[in-house]
């Protein structure tokens, strides 16, 4: 997770700069920018932008950078006029890490922009995150050509992503509320100073207890040494509800406090608040791993509960997640009264089963059935490795992270004609 350019890449500086509640709005984004930049670099600057999204628009509401300032005047007519299956596809769910050149349609929408420009740019690379309302967050770079992304990358802007959803979550409550409530104050070692109720209980303070030492151990000399490895030791959230960010108390002295920061999410068929924040990730084609991390609890965990979760849903399989609870088309309609009513319908449309031929068609067709890559394998003759690369070629194509949301968006396979057809 090294720079692409210059001094080496400190992760844990881009989450400590995601929990600065004491800066405004600008500060805070201009030290996200100014904390990412050797990580995401392309040689143009890193910018950190924040936004409000409607059903049909992207709003800007401020840019800062660590770029030149012509550049930071093309920030806000990238969210010009972005499609609603953009709006849909990257501006709603869990944290997202994209290079645009990898999805033909975003990679033609944003050239568009940048047309006539006076700097060539090719590509742009980033993550984007919201607070499960309307508001979010996007820090991304430039690029003159494709950019540089590596899996690991990826993997690493994924987990800061979380934190600056967390941090952004913060921030909306403490504008609402004045104040953030404290439910427990511990010191850099561990011990607890103040524990409200669950706290008061031994295996939530120990969990806490736990997060607070590894929180400081991740922020000494390991940042440095193995950066990956600290930033894998903060995770976002504790016991999927709580963030513990520094408090300096009136005489200066540096506390961590426990605030309650919940995901955002919807109440889909009665489910507990744990089985709705992992099913929403899920349905976005998420790993155990990366949702243990955005929770900050154990895989094992994460299994349990999306197996709990799906008995709920009369035995579902996962890749049935994202068409049950899949976007709806909207259709306006002018009533006499002059009163517009918006119309749902699931998009069943079968126009992307189109694109797909051949034997490709048949390979997708059975992983949106739920059959895994080595079930494929075996029916279809090929090597597993073959059918993983069919797949992420597929994944690609669509703008998709996963099975789950390849599924959303392709529907079921079209019948095939019947012979009288």
């Amino acid at each position: 997770m090294g720079s692409n350019r210059g001094a080496a890449f400190d992760p844990i500086a881009v989450v400590e700069a995601a929990y600065r509640l004491d800066a405004d709005e600008g500060e805070w984004l201009a030290g996200l920018a100014s904390a990412s930049k050797s990580g995401i670099d392309q040689g143009l600057g890193v910018y950190a932008a924040s936004w409000r999204r409607a059903s049909s628009a992207v709003d800007v509401s401020a840019v800062r950078g660590a770029m030149a300032p012509e550049l930071i005047g093309l920030v806000p007519r990238t969210f010009d006029g972005i499609p609603h299956d953009l709006i849909r596809r990257h501006f709603t769910g869990p944290p997202q890490v994209v290079r645009v050149s990898d999805e033909p349609d975003t990679h033609r929408f944003f050239m568009d922009r940048f047309a006539g420009s006076a700097r060539p740019i090719g590509d742009t690379v980033g993550g984007l995150v919201g607070d499960g309302h309307e508001r979010g967050v996007t820090i991304a770079a430039f690029a003159e050509q494709r950019g540089r992304f590596e899996p690991a990358q990826r993997r690493s802007w994924v987990r800061l992503m979380s934190h600056v959803g967390a941090g952004l979550r913060l921030r909306g409550k403490l504008e609402d509320e004045r104040t953030l409530r404290r439910w427990a104050i511990l010191d850099p070692h561990g011990r607890v100073h103040h524990a409200e109720a669950p706290f008061a209980n031994r295996r939530p303070r120990e969990s806490l207890v736990a997060a607070v030492r590894a929180i400081e151990r991740a922020r000494g000399g390991l940042r440095r040494t193995r950066p990956d490895e600290a930033l894998a030791m903060w995770t976002a959230l504790v016991s999927g509800r709580w963030s513990v960010i520094d408090w300096i108390d009136t005489d200066g002295r540096r506390y961590l406090v426990a605030h309650e920061n919940d995901l955002v999410v919807g109440n889909p068929r009665a489910l507990t608040r744990r089985e709705r924040q992992v099913v929403e990730y899920l349905i976005h084609g998420r790993s155990n791993a990366e949702i243990a991390y955005a929770l900050g609890v154990a895989e094992s965990n994460v299994n349990r509960t999306a197996r709990d979760a799906l008995r709920k849903l009369g035995g579902a399989r996962r890749t049935d997640l994202a068409a049950l609870f899949a976007p709806q088309s909207e259709i306006a309609v002018d009533r006499p009264d002059r009163e517009t009513v918006v119309l749902r319908a699931a998009d069943r449309s079968h126009r992307h089963w189109g694109e797909l031929a051949g034997a490709l068609r048949e390979v997708v067709a059975m992983a949106v059935g739920g059959a895994s890559n080595d079930e494929i394998a075996l029916a279809r003759g090929r090597s597993v490795r073959t059918v993983a690369n069919q797949l992420a070629g597929t994944y690609a194509r669509f703008g998709v992270r996963g099975r789950a949301e390849l599924a959303s968006l392709l529907g079921p396979p079209p019948a095939a004609p019947s012979p009288s057809d």
